[in-house]
């Protein structure tokens, strides 16, 4: 364990844990990007089964977010492990 929090072994990548973030792959798949949870308004599921982190809307509320690789459950199951 360090800093960051708790350390687990996922497959064969070792991802740590940092409590209040999840850690998320852009749909693209160019980019991974670290996200504070307090920050998301809402994760929504398309009929494709796309999951978009909604981050809240800019001022003439279009929303504003992250359209992700992981499933839905896998993005609630990140944000849960990140209260621990």
């Amino acid at each position: 364990m360090n800093r960051a929090g708790k350390t687990a072994l996922f497959g064969y990548r070792e991802v740590t844990v940092m409590k209040g973030f999840i850690e998320v792959t852009e749909y693209d798949g160019e980019m991974t990007i670290l996200i504070p949870v307090g920050r998301i308004t809402g994760i929504v599921r398309d009929s494709k089964s796309d999951v978009y982190i909604e981050m809240g809307t800019n001022g003439d509320t279009t929303s504003s977010g992250v359209l992700v690789q992981e499933s839905f459950e896998e993005v609630k199951r990140k944000i849960k492990q990140s209260e621990v």
